[in-house]
């Protein structure tokens, strides 16, 4: 039986009202330590699955150093509750994990790699969901966050039927499942302000959505992923790693990432999961600044890549 790493970011920040200082991480809504946040509720819902035989990973991802310590035993204790009546083995992997990595790494000689390995963007802590299970000698990582919650009790079975198979004579080492909105459909609400309608990110991502996931094959090659719902194998997540240098997005970019090394990732239309999250807690101009940053340099990325002309710094 291939070991298998259910993996799950959680994203604290200072308590209310705060909430968030300059220098400190932007996620889009961290949990305020004085909340009850949203981390409980998911893993209530892994009640649903009769498969359990997965070890339980659970990164407790804080905005500022400060706040580390309480962060990493806030998570524990929901992780060591929720884990006693799950039944399952369980780990948590926070800042103060972290530094020992680093210190070993140190020791070993190999201090100048302990940037590769930092609990801070979205794209760092990705890498982490797959290094720690790497280090536990997981197969198999399937990649889900906080804010959702289980609803299919085949959700595991879909999850692993073909990863590490092949599909067409594909080797699949990468599936997508793709998020349940809290109306039940698959497609994003769109925004009405104006600067939304002219950016236009919503309506190209609800064609895509509709073109992949809601037409058959159940399986097909994809060019999009989601980082909250994403099953990755050894013989993937060993060679490609996440872009630190894309600030959101990481799991689009992943994608990119994936063929740029000769993988495809493929979707599958039945591996759903419902997506319930908080709302926001950065403006919309952040956001939208972050976006602007990541789809420049992803545009570079495949520039060079491909040898197109008209390539730009960044």
């Amino acid at each position: 039986m291939p070991k298998v790493a259910l993996v799950i970011p959680s994203y604290w920040s200072r308590p209310r009202p705060e909430v968030w200082r300059p220098g400190d991480a932007v996620y889009d809504h961290p949990t305020p330590l004085d909340a009850e946040g949203t981390l409980h509720r998911t893993l209530e819902s892994l009640r649903v699955l009769p498969r359990r035989d997965f070890r339980l990973v659970v990164l407790a991802v804080p905005t500022s150093d400060e706040i580390a310590p309480a962060v990493e035993r806030r998570v524990e204790t929901i992780v060591r509750e929720a884990a006693a009546w799950l039944g399952v083995p369980w780990s948590v992997f926070g800042p103060s994990r972290l530094a020992r990595v680093h210190a070993e790494l140190e020791r070993r000689g190999l201090g100048h790699l302990k940037d590769l390995l930092r609990l801070r963007g979205y794209a760092n802590v990705r890498n982490l969901c797959v290094f720690v299970p790497h280090v536990l000698r997981a197969d198999t990582v399937v990649l889900i966050d906080d804010d959702e919650i289980f609803e299919d009790p085949d959700f595991m079975d879909k999850a692993l039927e073909a990863v590490g198979r092949t599909l067409g004579g594909e080797s699949v080492y990468a599936v997508a499942g793709y998020y349940r909105q809290p109306d039940g459909g698959f497609l994003v609400p769109e925004l009405a302000e104006a600067w939304a309608r002219a950016w236009g990110q919503v309506e190209a991502m609800n064609r895509a959505f509709k073109a992949y996931i809601g037409r058959p094959p159940r399986y097909k090659v994809t060019p999009f992923a989601f980082g909250g719902n994403l099953v990755l194998h050894r013989a993937l997540f060993t060679r490609v790693p996440f872009d630190p240098g894309v600030p959101r997005g990481e799991d689009i970019d992943y994608v990119i990432n994936a063929r740029i090394f000769g993988s495809k990732v493929f979707l599958d239309r039945t591996l759903a999961i419902r997506h319930r999250p908080p709302p926001k807690t950065h403006p919309a101009w952040r956001r939208l600044r972050e976006d602007v940053l990541r789809f420049v340099y992803e545009r570079e990325k495949i520039r060079r890549q491909t040898g197109l002309p008209g390539t730009v710094r960044v």
